[in-house]
């Protein structure tokens, strides 16, 4: 059930509400939120809003279209793109299927994450959830079986490294891409920059359940370790204003419809072991105050994002990219020798020319000598303009 919240509350009031009741309105049961879609103020505002947090497909109903106070054309466009989703959650889904047996074959175990666990284990209806790729969670033993399985299936590697020493530190591989197909990211570890020393996943795996998919077996995170993984990620993105509602969604699935066998004392035990108890604390706080869910436990002192933050984004902006540089530059302890170490912070300022290329769109042939001074340029550009926005609330208290 749906708090009511009084216009005080948070700015946006007609939008906020359309989109926190569109992002609960996912579960089995729940009821199509069309009111509250028609009182939105702007369709091409809610329109565009949906497609920012990737609740887009869930505008329209499954089944027949409504009676509702929308215009019919806008129904129709809906209903269209919905339909569109659902073709390529389909395929998203062969495309795992694909994978898993390759794996199998091979002996690579992975752990389906993300979006690629939820179109599988929470959405009746997989159109509703909009996946961009697939993230996978492969040991580090295995990760060479798994560039090699990756490529006998003929994904080509597309590489954002700004030298082989960052590929080295990277959380995940190169993104894997292949015509017609989603991206896949094979990952090492499963918290960006809070887990070097792979501590965090190696619980993970040992937590791990194995469900069938088709012919084949994908294994998935626990559901604590789920809800525990999703608030962490979506905290850190909503700290770089990237966040969008469709990772809310999934937790409040998550929690409807497997929360009851939770035993939450644990979790939140969890969530303080794995260093992500605030982040945690933030999102179920989250979770109970727009969404009436009652998750246990919760820290005193955790505070509700306000609508207008989930919606609109626009918090700790630059603060989440001065913990950005600051994670890129520590995991140089991880390289071995002082020299690996001087090339990978000095590459993260003068890259290589494959990175130069493909950041710019530069095709071959043609020079790249310009980029190698705007580009440190405008990195030394971004962290002064982050680090700006960090202390102007400071000067101005």
């Amino acid at each position: 059930m749906l708090r009511e919240r009084s216009p005080q509350e948070d700015p946006g009031d007609a939008l906020c509400d359309a989109l926190i009741a569109l992002c609960g309105s996912l579960s089995p049961g729940a009821v199509w939120p069309g009111e509250r879609l028609a009182l939105c103020g702007s369709w091409l505002r809610l329109t565009e809003l949906a497609r920012r947090h990737g609740l887009a497909p869930a505008l329209c109903p499954s089944g027949e279209l409504p009676a509702a106070a929308i215009p019919a054309d806008l129904l129709v466009s809906w209903k269209r793109r919905r339909q569109a989703q659902f073709a390529k959650s389909a395929c998203a889904v062969n495309q795992l299927e694909e994978i898993a047996a390759a794996f199998a074959e091979a002996g690579t175990p992975f752990i389906a994450l993300k979006g690629a666990a939820a179109i599988l284990w929470l959405y009746e209806e997989i159109e509703c959830r909009e996946v961009g790729d697939l993230d996978l969670l492969v040991p580090p033993a295995a990760m060479e079986s798994a560039r090699q399985t990756m490529a006998g299936l003929g994904y080509a590697t597309i590489s954002a490294s700004t030298s082989p020493e960052d590929e080295r530190v990277q959380m995940h591989l190169p993104s894997y891409e292949k015509p017609g197909c989603l991206p896949v990211q094979l990952h090492r570890r499963i918290l960006a920059g809070r887990d070097r020393q792979g501590r965090v996943t190696r619980a993970v795996w040992e937590g791990t359940v194995t469900e069938s998919l088709g012919s084949a077996s994908v294994r998935r995170l626990s559901w604590p370790h789920f809800l525990l993984h999703t608030a962490a990620h979506f905290t850190v993105h909503l700290r770089a204003d990237s966040a969008s509602l469709k990772g809310m969604a999934d937790m409040i699935l998550a929690v409807r419809k497997w929360g009851d066998p939770i035993n939450w004392g644990n979790f939140w035990r969890t969530a303080a072991q794995w260093g992500i108890l605030r982040d945690v604390a933030t999102a179920a706080s989250t979770l109970n105050h727009h969404w009436g869910l009652s998750i246990p436990g919760v820290p005193p002192g955790a505070r509700p994002l306000p609508a207008g933050v989930l919606v609109f984004g626009g918090e700790q902006v630059g603060s989440a990219s001065l913990e950005h540089y600051w994670n890129r530059l520590a995991a140089a302890q991880e390289l071995p020798g002082l020299s690996s170490r001087i090339r990978y912070v000095l590459r993260l300022l003068f890259p290589t020319p494959e990175h130069l290329r493909w950041r710019y769109h530069v095709p071959e042939g043609k020079t790249i000598a310009p980029y190698y001074f705007l580009y440190p340029f405008a990195r030394v550009g971004r962290l002064a303009k982050d680090f700006a926005a960090v202390i102007r609330p400071t000067r101005r208290g």
